[in-house]
């Protein structure tokens, strides 16, 4: 257990840092949708490259559950970009990874006591409480909830997709028969590229004024973040085969959203407000609580 632990550890340092990049997309890149679906195809190509290789070139292996979860896991991954694109253009990031965060916590601890027979657990429930409250507070502050009935349901599909990715991936931990997670992976950014191909061309087709075309800087930062996003992945797919999904999602969503504070206050030099240094200490008590 203390190497799942160490390996977690590891997995949510690599993705604070694929978050920091996102980050400086977001200042950097137009907010257009297509944009975003044009850096995943980008990114998905370089991922499947990188893999097959990290592989030894070695042909995939695919049986059922594979394409199931990997359908499954790409689908979710490409329609989260435009629940995602829209989140960022009504809050700061710092208040959507929260909401994220809460997410990734909250629905794989639901699935796995409903669905996955896993014991209740009070340290448990408490900490899944601090983070859910984490992610309310800021927007119950600032009104959001009350002056805008869309952005309340995006925000709602925002953490129940965040929670249903961790899910996937337990699911393809504990099934038999599952390939091994290269092939996995893999299966997984070609249905990412299928499926940001057709929404591409989709929006291209019905788009009245000029389609935004994404520029190298941009395709290569998200390239990069993406190929850290799937290392982040794969480490989760071994740490799941041997930890509670429950345990998981309380101790990589916290330890993830401080990581993140950290980086946005050293690398960006963000100020947090009390709202956000309140989540922080949230987060905090759910890891102490956890541990």
């Amino acid at each position: 257990m203390t190497t799942a632990y160490l390996l977690l550890l590891l997995m949510s340092t690599i993705g604070c840092t694929s978050v920091a990049l996102t980050k400086k997309f977001q200042v950097s890149a137009r907010p257009e949708a297509e944009n975003y679906l044009q850096a995943n195809i980008c990114a998905g190509v370089l991922s499947c490259v990188f893999l097959f290789l990290a592989s030894g070139c070695k042909p995939l292996r695919l049986s059922e559950a594979t394409i199931c979860c990997a359908l499954a896991l790409g689908f979710l991954s490409t329609i989260s970009v435009f629940i995602t694109v829209y989140v960022y253009s009504k809050t700061s990031l710092a208040l959507a990874l929260i909401v994220s965060s809460a997410g990734s916590i909250v629905v794989p601890i639901l699935f796995g006591l409903c669905f996955n027979g896993e014991q209740p657990s009070i340290r448990l429930i408490i900490s899944a409480v601090l983070i859910l409250v984490a992610a309310i507070l800021p927007f119950a502050k600032r009104g959001m909830f009350k002056d805008s009935g869309k952005f309340l349901w995006i925000l709602i599909l925002f953490f129940f997709f965040n929670g249903a990715t961790g899910i996937v991936s337990k699911v393809y931990a504990q099934t038999e028969g599952a390939s091994d997670t290269s092939s996995y992976l893999i299966l997984t950014n070609v249905f990412v590229i299928i499926f940001s191909l057709v929404c591409a061309l989709f929006i291209l087709l019905r788009k009245k004024k000029s389609f935004v075309w994404i520029n190298f800087r941009d395709a290569a930062n998200s390239a990069l973040r993406t190929l850290l996003s799937v290392s982040s992945l794969y480490l989760s797919v071994a740490i799941l085969a041997t930890m509670p999904i429950s345990l998981y999602s309380v101790l990589a969503s916290s330890a993830s959203l401080v990581l993140n504070a950290l980086s946005s206050r050293i690398l960006f030099k963000e100020k947090m407000t009390l709202a956000a240094k309140i989540s922080f200490v949230l987060a905090l008590a759910s890891i102490i609580v956890a541990g």
